[in-house]
């Protein structure tokens, strides 16, 4: 028997899921393991994840329906408790790695534009004149780029 299979019931059914009506009130409809779907009076469907770290309650917007079905709900409610196990808040890890993916993205720019750098003159020109036209940061960036390139060129 798994760590989790004594706190996950999983009490709802897709119908349950997909024909939960709004009220006046926002209301709950839990599944086990600390996974619910909030139902919100505009008819909003969010999955959430109660769970309790360091002795404090947690909660983790895991997902909203019908963007993620209730199997993907369980899903990343298991994978969730798995970092609580460990002592890691789901929100904060989920967060690292949009982090991570921005890093990533903003490395790559930055490739792209040393890829410019390399450029034979009359392309250097073409990218100056390029940048002077451009009054957005990129070009900023671009202009900066071919002023540093410049000066380890003749020095």
């Amino acid at each position: 028997m798994g760590v989790l299979s004594h706190m996950s019931k999983n009490l709802l059914t897709d119908a349950a899921v997909k024909n939960a009506k709004p009220t006046t009130k926002p209301f709950k409809l839990f599944d086990g393991g600390g996974l619910y779907l909030l139902v919100k009076p505009n008819g909003a469907k969010a999955w959430r994840l109660k769970y309790r770290l360091g002795g404090k309650e947690g909660l983790f917007a895991v997902g909203t329906f019908p963007d993620m079905g209730l199997a993907e709900s369980r899903e990343a409610r298991d994978a969730a408790r798995v970092l609580v196990a460990k002592g890691i808040h789901p929100a904060h890890q989920r967060q690292e790695g949009q982090r991570q993916k921005l890093a990533k993205a903003e490395a790559r720019r930055r490739g792209e534009l040393l890829v410019t750098l390399r450029l034979r003159p009359d392309e250097r020109q073409q990218a100056e004149a390029l940048a002077d036209r451009w009054r957005t940061s990129v070009g900023e960036a671009l202009r900066r780029a071919l002023a540093k390139a410049a000066r380890q060129e003749g020095g």
